[in-house]
């Protein structure tokens, strides 16, 4: 972490190779999808660098990785419930996204290829 702190890239690419498992195993474990994996654990992977300077090793380093991963995790859980809810989705027992009877208020503001991305996901869960 010392080197990064420097950016020294080298050294940021060895430590992603190396804990990049370790990152996308907890993401989705907390996700409980691959949809968002590969997308979060970049932003993790870019929170570790940007916090490489003030890193101060109370801790084993993968307590901490795995810790930003969590929180990470965690906030995209809730961004994406608050989302389907806003946008008038329900998951059902089974996981599959349900649109509710009457059409949710927000989709026509959506951008039209948000819109177009929520129905098709909407429709392939159906299936």
């Amino acid at each position: 972490m010392e080197l990064i702190a420097k950016n020294d890239q080298r050294a940021f690419e060895k430590l992603c190779w190396r804990h990049e498992g370790r990152v996308k195993r907890k993401v989705k474990e907390i996700l409980r999808s691959n949809s968002a994996v590969e997308d979060l654990t970049q932003k993790i992977f870019i929170q570790v660098w940007k916090a490489a300077p003030s890193y101060v090793p109370t801790a084993k380093f993968t307590t901490w990785l795995t810790k930003i991963a969590k929180n990470l995790s965690l906030n995209e859980k809730k961004r994406a419930t608050a989302e389907r809810n806003e946008l008038g989705l329900s998951i059902s027992p089974g996981g599959a996204a349900r649109a509710r009877e009457k059409p949710p208020e927000a989709l026509p503001n959506c951008a039209q290829n948000t819109r177009q991305s929520l129905i098709v996901t909407t429709l392939r869960q159906m299936i």
